[in-house]
């Protein structure tokens, strides 16, 4: 199982290291083609569209893994899909009426923003199913694919369409057609066959109901985490000024890149094998403990390597205004290691059916990361703060997913 899972975990990396070069590589030729306020008003709706996306699925794609394989599985692909397809226009004719009635989106002057807005978010939402049934059958190859077509398929029309009309709208279109040419290619590699309309509202009931932990727990538990990462540059910037959190932004940039590019691909292979595990014996301790000293390991190696060279790589790599960045990188190195090992692992709340600690905890980290922030009288002392005190919660998180991984009801 070990050498399989690690096989799985490199196979995955090389393909989301791929898919994720595409668009940071791309937004250098992009920017060559697109002024700065069509970026600006194409962010904020790539933002819009992320969001909407989360709530569309009711977070209900994440119990995938914890179904059981085959024809239950695939019964519960359509309805998550189906879910997305009536919670998005539902939202659609919420936010229509309220652009009507100009209480909200008012940047967006036309009903064909809107439409394009919902579009979006139903097609991404309905993407992230796909990956995460790929994920769950382990089709992992199909799942690289997938995310590979995504990202060049919106890069390569979005440049294209540069050459007749730089605008947002052409940004946006071009988001929109990769968007359908990624799932056309996801409909190619993993074939999925029309869902029956008999009895499906009460279809959707039941599975609403078994899986109702989803929605009301792990959808708001997101939504925190959400804020969460979000909180350091916002207060930074708020209260230190925006080159104190300019610089704090580059540092946690740097160092999320490689810990979230290899913290998603051992949570797309670990779910699989701790949800056998779990359905098969009851509990998943043994494949926790396994991925978590790998994880250990590594999480050792790059605090030592941080501590050792970052104020270094960072005054050569971005010169000498940023050496203050390889400081707050050591700082931070703890935290980022521990959520290296931590962010996989959360899996197991999901599959324990525990979703309403993470909820629980989640709203704890908030409190405490305000009071890390704000309490602090300067920018490093706030970071020191924050780096011990989100510290801290990790390793309370990762007892709790350690003691749901043991199946202890």
């Amino acid at each position: 199982m070990h050498n399989r899972f690690w096989s799985n975990v490199a196979s995955v990396v090389s393909g989301s290291a791929v898919a994720q070069a595409i668009p940071i590589i791309g937004s250098i030729a992009l920017a060559r083609v697109y002024a700065p306020e069509a970026f600006g008003s194409y962010s904020i709706w790539v933002g819009l569209v992320l969001i909407l996306a989360v709530i569309a699925t009711l977070r209900l794609e994440m119990a995938l893994a914890v179904i059981d394989e085959g024809e239950n599985r695939l019964e519960a692909v359509h309805l998550v899909a189906v879910t997305a397809v009536f919670v998005g226009i539902g939202m659609g004719s919420c936010i229509a009426a309220l652009w009507f009635y100009k209480l909200v989106l008012s940047s967006f002057h036309t009903p064909m923003l809107i439409l394009a807005l919902i579009f979006a978010a139903i097609m991404t939402a309905i993407s992230d199913t796909w990956q995460s049934w790929a994920a769950a059958d382990g089709a992992y190859p199909t799942l690289i694919h997938i995310r590979i077509a995504q990202a060049a398929a919106i890069f390569a029309t979005q440049f294209g369409g540069a050459f007749i009309s730089s605008t947002p709208e052409t940004l946006i279109l071009g988001h929109m057609t990769g968007l359908v040419i990624a799932l056309c290619i996801a409909c190619w590699r993993l074939p999925m066959p029309l869902p029956s309309i008999q009895g499906l509202p009460r279809r959707l009931r039941s599975f609403w109901s078994a899986q109702s932990r989803f929605p009301l727990l792990a959808l708001p538990a997101d939504a925190i985490s959400s804020i969460c990462s979000q909180l350091p540059i916002l207060i930074v910037s708020s209260r230190f000024g925006t080159e104190s959190a300019g610089i704090l932004a580059l540092t946690i940039r740097v160092l999320g890149a490689p810990i979230a590019l290899l913290g998603r691909a051992v949570l797309d292979v670990f779910r699989r094998y701790a949800a056998d595990a779990y359905r098969r014996k009851g509990n998943c301790r043994s494949e926790y403990i396994s991925i978590f000293s790998v994880l250990l390991f590594c999480s050792v190696l790059f605090v030592i390597c941080t501590f050792l060279f970052a104020e270094p790589i960072f005054r050569i790599a971005f010169g000498p205004q940023w050496a203050m960045s390889g400081l707050l990188a050591i700082w931070l190195a703890p935290l980022f290691a521990l959520r290296f090992i931590a962010s996989p692992l959360s899996y197991v709340f999901y599959i324990a059916g525990k979703q309403n600690i993470d909820l629980l905890w989640q709203i704890g980290l908030l409190i405490v990361l305000l009071c890390a922030l704000w309490l602090p009288n300067s920018m490093n002392s706030a970071v020191i703060a924050y780096s011990y005190a989100y510290s801290i919660m990790y390793l309370i998180y990762l007892g709790l997913s350690y003691r749901s991984s043991k199946g202890i009801k």
